[in-house]
């Protein structure tokens, strides 16, 4: 498993098998709310596997970003009426226009602290007093709670250099000089494997 998931057919075959799809449905409905032609920037996009839920019911504007070539390659062939990005964000990123809503999911719990705080500072050049900033990621405390944790871990990160978990209390010391965080929801087995989800809604500290 040691990069099997670093190409878009396993990614997204394991993805399926642990069925992340009715969490990233979840998360679009109950948390990212799109509307009508709003603009979207997604952090750590992979392949694109939340778009179909992100468009389902408005015109949207999406742009997304990633790491992985591999992975903004097969979005950029499947999803092509939509902007891709392959880079690291930080703040001399600078795109032509602001978003109304940033989200990721995931991507922290990837990061070193000072990668985190890079992603932040992109945000904060891209984000104004309206725009919405959802933060989704795996909530390590609980997780080391189930015995099966471990098993899940050696598989989904088996492809990563490094992962670095954080607790509810972690995340927040990270993003508290950045956001006002209006709303923190647990999500209990949001895939087929158990573990909990930490949901961030915030607004940016201006």
């Amino acid at each position: 498993m040691q990069n099997i998931l670093n190409y878009p057919f396993f990614y997204n075959l394991y993805q399926k098998l642990i069925g992340s799809n009715k969490y990233l449905e979840k998360l679009t409905n109950e948390f990212i709310k799109p509307y009508e032609n709003c603009e979207i920037f997604e952090i750590g996009c992979a392949t694109g596997n939340i778009i179909p839920y992100l468009q389902a019911h408005h015109k949207i504007h999406y742009t997304g970003d990633d790491i992985s070539a591999k992975y903004i390659i097969f979005a950029t062939k499947k999803y092509y009426k939509y902007t891709f990005l392959c880079q690291f964000l930080d703040h001399e990123t600078k795109l032509r226009k602001n978003f109304d809503i940033i989200f990721m999911d995931g991507v922290l719990s990837e990061n070193n602290d000072k990668c985190v705080i890079n992603i932040f500072d992109f945000i904060k050049n891209h984000s104004n007093e309206t725009t919405r900033i959802i933060i989704s990621d795996t909530n390590y405390k609980n997780a080391q709670k189930i015995g099966v944790w471990d098993v899940i871990k050696k598989i989904y990160y088996s492809h990563k250099k490094n992962s670095y978990m954080r607790t509810k209390e972690e995340f927040i010391l990270l993003m508290e000089k950045y956001f006002n965080i209006e709303k923190t929801t647990i999500i209990n087995n949001p895939y087929y494997i158990p573990y909990e989800k930490i949901i961030f809604e915030c607004t940016m500290i201006k």
